[in-house]
């Protein structure tokens, strides 16, 4: 009897229904999987580039690293397309080759897992024949058998599954084709091939992670006759592939070695083995690993000589043909006149074509190939310019290394970075703006195709697409930006101390400063374009002349009238003997910013607040004001607020309890093992330790106003908080917020006289000033907090009661009152907003002068100066980077304010004993003394 297949497609479901949760994991998924994809990469270029890693365990890690690509790639980058997307479809034969990839992949990194513990077990307990066992041919053995297995598993499972008839049901509820929910669909008996998969599948799971723990438990009872030095490291090497063993088979065992039947958890389940376990690899491989970091450093530097090999017109000519012109500076500066060439290629030409025809059109495919070259071309451009600002650092600051630091072989692999960075982002907009549906008008108010201009005609509600871009290409842009701006100005305050020495310093700040011409030209223009919502404004079209026509013609302008070494070497190749006359180019920024300033204003003035567009007209005077306190009074008081949550799927509430949950084990024991440590032991009695002690408790307490009332809603249908819980909330939540904000701006005192004024540092930060500053942070804590609940109980609140958050803040509970609180959200941006943004400025100029001190030092203080200040860092900007944005801007609904306030009230305190115990090496040790005078005794 033939079978019929009447399916062609089938629709997933996805991981979840919530629009504003999809875009929450979409950043997410697209942050992990680049994770899982440089991590991998790295791990395989370290393996195969450092001459001591070619052992048997880095020859199967750098298997597994590449499995890890492949595996994740199978998955993630469909599903990450479908959470941005409207219809969420695959082919019939996508899905088939989708399944078989993905169990090709997964079955080879179950073996080469199982091979990897086989490893340890040979070199841990038979070291004397450990050559032997594991000599090379028995490596190329077992990986090759650990393929060919995984390939006749993967042809079992797909054929088992796709011999089956397919009938009407086409809709896979799972974000990925897998065996069980695609045997659902089948229009036939699958009893027998269920048992064939669990057989398959199932027991090769739970076979292979039982063989492992067997044998790591030989591996651990042998260890106990070893040297106390040895046990550590082979515990090292051994607890970093439990980890990654026990976190891939126990999510495989539970969907695989049962029934296909349907669990509310298993999307959630199916996440940590597709996309969690991929990431790990990377993180503990070279996180927990001596070996691998040393071979990172020592990649770092290696020394190989760089030799020319570019073309452009004349500056390519010129770097190419002069044997002086032979430096990292001027291969990189060839690279972008490449670049310039290339870039006012893709718009100059049709520009000036469209100039003398009547009817200025491009094609569809066209319009998407321009855009698609003019974003690639300038955001290489852009990632070049950040490479030619390190390089001018490592000339610089460090000019005898420089040979060793900017080597061939560093050359080629950062314009191979950049390229392939701009490939990324480009990429990323071609595929947001095809998905779009454009039925009409087909006007494009520029003389380009770019995604500003596009997206405006699309026949769809383009909010989330225009958020995407804005992300890729407004915050590259001001990121980039902010980051060279800062390198610069760290390298002419460098510069300023070798005054003295005449020619070479006037040379170095000439350089700098034709770089520096270079970086504002072109990202002044692409900051005003792309980092905004993309409206238009009538200076549009002058900007974009300025990034896409002048700026190209600046560089060899100012590369050749600026530079002397390439006027020389020109004049060598076009045999010409008159002096280049120098000119300066004058932009008009006074009359740019002032128009700009007036649009915006116009813009403002013409608009309407979003409340007043539901607002009926009222009388005006005595009346007005008699009415609207009639109303109040007679209004009825809100006794109770409705928590709408972080989400309401059930399947992400389970997902999102259990991360929440775990990161609040690490918060209280974290926080609380810092303050246990440095309460005992007395070699941490410095100031920066009693601060850190402080924040510690801080941290815990501020992490326990949110995470636990959370936890509870995420089990209770009602998620309901009374007036005054609400206010008591919002209260301790600023009170420990504010003074946490103060306690980082402290800690940076702290250290600025540390470092800065080493001898004077008893005497300034002795323990009564300590003591004041600390009263003084929870006091201006306090102050904070009882002007925001002040300014909120004097709001009425009539109806609704609902709270589109999983706490209660200030932006959400303002949205509720019954008046107009445009004064008092005023008032709280300025209390809220203002107060974050100045003091974390005010943090990163004090971190920045404390590394231009730092330079100054030995290298044994300034690294652990450095160490130190970076943790700091790191903090600030996790913790006032999601303050600024919801604070310093107006109270309106935005799709990412849950997202950015679970980073400020979870991620954040999570961070703080993570970072402090794994970058400072004074509380690891103390915390280990800790350890073995209280468990190990």
């Amino acid at each position: 009897m033939e079978v019929a297949n009447n399916i062609t497609e089938f629709t997933f479901l996805g991981l979840c229904q919530d629009p504003g949760m999809q875009l929450v994991f979409f950043t997410l998924f697209l942050l992990v999987y680049i994770v899982i994809m440089v991590g991998n990469l790295l791990i395989l270029l370290i393996v195969f580039s450092v001459s001591w890693l070619h052992t048997p365990m880095y020859f199967f890690l750098s298997n597994l690293s590449f499995v890890d690509i492949a595996y994740s790639s199978a998955t993630a980058p469909k599903m990450i397309a479908d959470l941005i997307s409207d219809k969420k479809t695959i082919s019939y034969w996508g899905c088939a080759t989708q399944m078989f990839t993905f169990h090709f992949f997964g079955c080879a990194e179950i073996f080469v897992l199982t091979v990897m513990a086989f490893d340890r077990y040979a070199a841990i307990c038979q070291p004397l024949r450990y050559t032997t066992i594991m000599s090379a041919r028995a490596c190329v053995v077992l990986a090759s058998l650990s393929w060919i297995g995984a390939l006749g598993h993967s042809l079992v499972q797909t054929i088992l599954t796709f011999q089956l008839p397919f009938c009407d049901a086409q809709i896979i509820d799972h974000y990925f084709c897998d065996v069980h929910p695609v045997l659902k669909l089948a229009c036939a008996d699958t009893t027998l091939v269920n048992m064939l998969v669990v057989a398959n599948s199932g027991l090769i799971s739970l076979g292979c992670f039982l063989i492992l723990l067997a044998s790591y438990t030989v591996i651990l009872s042998s260890l106990r006759k070893r040297s106390a030095e040895s046990r550590r490291k082979a515990l090292s090497t051994c607890g970093s592939h439990f980890t990654v063993v026990t976190f891939f088979f126990v999510p495989c065992i539970f969907i695989y070695l049962r029934p296909s039947t349907t669990f509310p958890l298993d999307k959630a389940v199916s996440v940590f083995y597709t996309t969690i376990t991929p990431m790990l690899n990377p993180l503990i491989y070279t996180l927990r690993n001596e070996d691998v970091k040393r071979a990172v450093k020592w990649l770092w530097s290696r020394k190989v000589s760089l030799r020319e090999k570019q073309r452009n017109i004349l500056i390519i000519c010129t770097i190419r043909l002069d044997p002086h012109l032979t430096s990292p500076m001027y291969f990189l500066l060839a690279n972008l006149a490449f670049l310039d060439i290339w870039y006012s290629s893709i718009t100059a030409p049709k520009m000036l074509v469209d100039f003398f025809v009547e009817r200025k059109k491009i094609s569809f495919g066209g319009c998407i190939a321009q855009l698609f070259f003019l974003h690639f071309v300038g955001a290489s451009e852009m990632f070049l310019l950040t490479v030619m600002a390190f390089d001018r650092y490592a000339a610089i600051c460090h000019p005898l290394r420089y040979a060793t630091i900017m080597n061939r072989r560093l050359c080629c692999i950062l314009v191979a970075l950049s390229w392939m960075g701009g490939f990324i982002h480009s990429i990323i907009q071609v595929a947001l703006i095809v998905r779009l549906p454009f039925c009409g008008p087909n006007e494009l108010d520029s003389y380009f195709c770019d995604i500003t201009q596009v997206v405006r005609i699309a026949c769809v509600n383009t909010f989330l697409e225009e958020l995407v871009m804005i992300f890729s290409s407004g915050l590259i842009s001001v990121v980039c930006f902010i980051a060279l701006l800062m390198s610069y100005a760290f390298l002419l305050a460098v510069l300023r101390k070798h005054s003295g020495s005449g020619e070479s310093t006037s040379r170095a700040m000439s350089t700098c400063y034709s770089h520096i011409t270079i970086v504002v030209l072109m990202f002044g223009p692409s900051i005003y374009i792309y980092a905004r919502p993309f409206d238009s404004f009538p200076l549009d079209k002058v900007v974009s002349v300025f990034h896409t026509v002048i700026f190209p013609l600046l560089n060899p302008i100012i590369y050749t009238m600026r530079n002397k070494e390439v006027k020389t070497a020109m004049r060598k190749l076009v045999n010409i003997n008159f002096i280049f006359n120098k000119f300066t180019l004058k932009i008009t920024w006074t009359c740019f910013v002032k128009s700009f300033l007036c649009q915006v204003k116009n813009l403002h003035a013409t608009g309407q607040p979003e409340a007043n567009l539901l607002r009926v007209p009222s009388p005006s005077g005595d009346t007005a004001r008699k009415a609207e306190e009639m109303e109040i009074e007679n209004s009825t008081v809100v006794k109770e607020f409705i928590l709408l949550g972080l989400t309401q799927s059930r399947n992400i509430q389970f997902l999102v309890f259990v991360l929440i949950f775990i990161f609040y084990l690490i918060i209280l024991p974290g926080n609380f093992l810092i303050i246990l440590t440095i309460r005992s032991d007395p070699g941490l009695s410095a100031p920066l330790y009693f601060f850190l002690g402080n924040l510690a408790f801080l941290d815990a307490s501020y992490s326990f106003i949110v995470a636990p009332r959370m936890l509870a809603d995420f089990l209770s249908e009602k998620k309901v908080i009374s007036y005054k819980g609400c206010i008591t909330q919002l209260f301790f939540l600023h009170f420990l917020g504010g003074g946490e904000g103060l306690l980082l701006v402290v800690m940076a005192f702290d250290r600025y006289i540390a470092i800065c004024r080493p001898l004077h540092y008893s005497t300034v930060m002795n323990p009564r000033a300590c003591n004041t500053l600390l009263l003084a942070l929870w006091f201006g804590g306090f102050v904070h907090s009882i002007i925001q609940v002040a300014l909120i109980l004097r709001l009425p609140f009539c109806g609704p009661n609902q709270l589109d958050n999983f706490f209660c803040d200030v932006p959400q509970v303002i949205k509720l009152a019954c008046t107009d609180t445009f004064v008092v959200e005023l008032l709280m941006v300025f209390n809220s907003g203002l107060l974050t943004l100045l003091c974390f400025l005010g943090l990163l100029s004090s971190y920045a002068v404390i590394f231009c001190r730092v330079r100054r030092s030995s290298s044994e203080g300034k690294n652990k100066a450095l160490s130190t200040c970076t943790t700091h860092v790191i903090i600030i900007l996790i913790m006032f980077g999601p303050a600024i944005f919801i604070y310093t801007r107006p109270f309106r609904a935005l799709p990412v304010d849950k997202v950015v306030s679970f980073f400020h009230t979870v991620i954040f305190p999570l961070l703080n004993p993570v970072i402090y115990t794994l970058r400072n090496q004074e509380v690891k040790s103390a915390m280990r003394r800790l350890l073995r005078r209280h468990v190990l005794c």
